[in-house]
């Protein structure tokens, strides 16, 4: 087992750990789900380390420890995952599910089956198939090798299943397993940590999931480890969450519409008003970004004649960016009322990952003539030779270097940052003489990315 590096940056701890569920429009939502297939990697595990051949039994125990169980929930998280797998093979109509994994593990079938078997789950799933090719199932309390068509997406393989389920449940029909009648796509829901398993390019989708949280943390011996994930790992409630979906799946209908939420905190009921409201800018405020490929969009002396010649109109430019072609009217100008309108209350800002940096967004926001609404942008990750903050004091923008090194590269852990910092992330109150002020703890309301694919990812 080789160890990740330690980091000398504090894991994120205030991060949405919880698991969400989502039904797509369907056009038979009264299908019930007869096939629940779950990642390996990150969705069962929390970090993947395989058994080799020779390790002893005291090895294979601690790397299944370090595989399936949590430091951060007590109770054993394999005997929640067992019981949670028990609970969703049978229905409660008492109609038996088919339970299977779905991974893209370079080390196959058997290799997932052999860390599966060590940890006492192997007996809870039906078939294990491992993309492109390659598969088990079990029949009674033998597993047997079973070939699957080479595909390498998820959506793909899942709608053959759904086409000709005996094809990868062989023992359908057997006296071990009930056979489960037709099968739908509706009648599948894959478990996942990556949200691009969950929609294929060939245009194949899955219409119900699962999507497990990722996050970053100090992990028992490990250091600080980046990517890790696991249902359940953080959050007891996941096992229920994902139960509750599988037999009432229309309940957790997926929406175009935005979500805001208010969290529980302490003094939650006193009602703290809103001081700050920072925007996410990629896919938030614009539909999708495009920016002019010239460098010097980047520098904050561009303006408008600069883009002659290019290989962006300006009108282009604010229709590819920020006009909607599903809705009547102008999106730009609806959304330059509400920016307006926000910004005689509140101090708006702008939180972005965006590589080209702050100078480039705000660029693009001036050509939409919604700057001036913004008191300051800050892009992450921190990049050396891009200015990664502009503030604006008396309608000029300035460029400064933003605090991102004092932080891990998290947009929850940065909101406390500024909480506690404001005046390093707000240059103007220090220019006014108000360093020393911080935003009230329960201020800040954080809008972030809201796509119609995973809309509930904003809140837990």
């Amino acid at each position: 087992m080789t160890t990740c590096p330690s980091s000398p940056r504090r894991s994120f701890t205030r991060a949405a750990y919880r698991c969400q569920c989502l039904e797509r429009t369907l056009q038979d939502e009264t299908f019930p789900v007869k096939v629940v297939a779950f990642d390996f990697d990150e969705t069962l595990t929390l970090i993947t380390y395989l058994i080799e051949d020779g390790d002893s039994e005291e090895v294979q125990k601690q790397i299944v420890k370090t595989n399936f169980q949590t430091p951060w929930v007590k109770g054993s998280r394999i005997e929640h995952l067992q019981s949670m797998l028990k609970a969703l093979a049978i229905s409660k109509s008492g109609k038996r599910r088919a339970l299977a994994v779905l991974t893209k593990n370079y080390a196959g079938a058997k290799a997932v089956h052999n860390l599966l078997h060590v940890s006492g789950l192997a007996s809870c799933f039906d078939a294990i198939w491992a993309l492109p090719t390659g598969g088990l199932y079990r029949c009674k309390d033998e597993w047997h090798e079973m070939c699957t068509p080479n595909v390498c997406h998820k959506a793909d393989l899942l709608a053959l299943v759904a086409e000709s389920p005996h094809e990868f449940f062989p023992q359908l029909g057997s006296d071990a397993f009930e056979d489960m009648g037709p099968l739908k796509m509706e009648g599948i829901v894959l478990v996942d940590d990556q949200r691009a398993n969950f929609q294929s390019p060939s245009g194949n989708q899955v219409l119900r999931f699962c999507k497990v949280a990722r996050y970053d943390g100090y992990y028992r011996n490990l250091g600080y480890v980046k990517n890790m994930g696991g249902i359940g790992a953080h959050c007891f409630e996941d096992y229920e969450t994902l139960k509750m979906f599988v037999e009432e799946p229309s309940t957790y209908k997926e929406t175009l519409h935005l979500h805001c939420v208010e969290r529980h905190f302490e003094r939650s009921s006193e009602q703290h008003p809103v001081e700050l409201i920072i925007f996410d800018f990629d896919e938030t405020l614009t539909l999708a970004t495009f920016m002019p490929s010239d460098p010097t969009f980047e520098e904050i002396s561009w303006d408008l004649p600069s883009l002659e010649g290019s290989d962006w109109t300006a009108e282009d430019l604010l229709t590819y960016n920020f006009e909607s072609p599903f809705c009547s009217g102008s999106r730009l100008q609806a959304l330059k009322a509400m920016l307006e309108d926000l910004s005689k209350r509140y101090v708006l800002a702008i939180l972005s990952r965006n590589d080209r940096g702050a100078v480039a967004v705000l660029n693009l926001l001036r050509l939409a003539q919604l700057a001036d609404f913004f008191a300051a942008i800050w892009t992450m990750p921190f990049r050396q030779q891009v200015s990664c903050g502009a503030w604006k004091a008396d309608a000029a923008w300035h460029v400064f270097e933003a605090p991102l090194l004092e932080v891990p590269d998290e947009k929850t852990e940065i909101l406390y940052h500024i909480v506690e910092n404001s005046g390093k992330w707000f240059p103007q109150m220090e220019d006014s003489g108000q360093s020393s002020g911080n935003l009230g703890e329960d201020g800040p309301l954080f809008w972030t990315d809201l796509f119609h694919r995973n809309i509930f990812t904003t809140f837990g």
